[in-house]
């Protein structure tokens, strides 16, 4: 956790298809027991996205992964 504190996992889930709007990704995921998130973006899963431009205002996050 970003404030040092530990948690255990409760279940690993690989291969797992995601699309976020046109772009279909294969993650592996972690089931943790966290009130109110429906889904974390985990520091690894963001390092494979390469450059990221993200706009809090307007909800709006752009990325270009390598080799595409």
């Amino acid at each position: 956790m970003a404030n040092d504190d530990r948690i255990g996992n409760v279940g690993i889930y690989r291969n797992i298809n995601i699309q976020i709007d046109t772009e279909l990704i294969n993650i592996d995921c972690y089931s943790i027991p966290l009130r109110g998130y429906d889904f974390v973006l985990g520091v690894n899963w963001l390092s494979f996205l390469g450059p990221i431009i993200w706009d809090f205002q307007n909800l709006i996050m752009k990325f270009w992964r390598q080799g595409k």
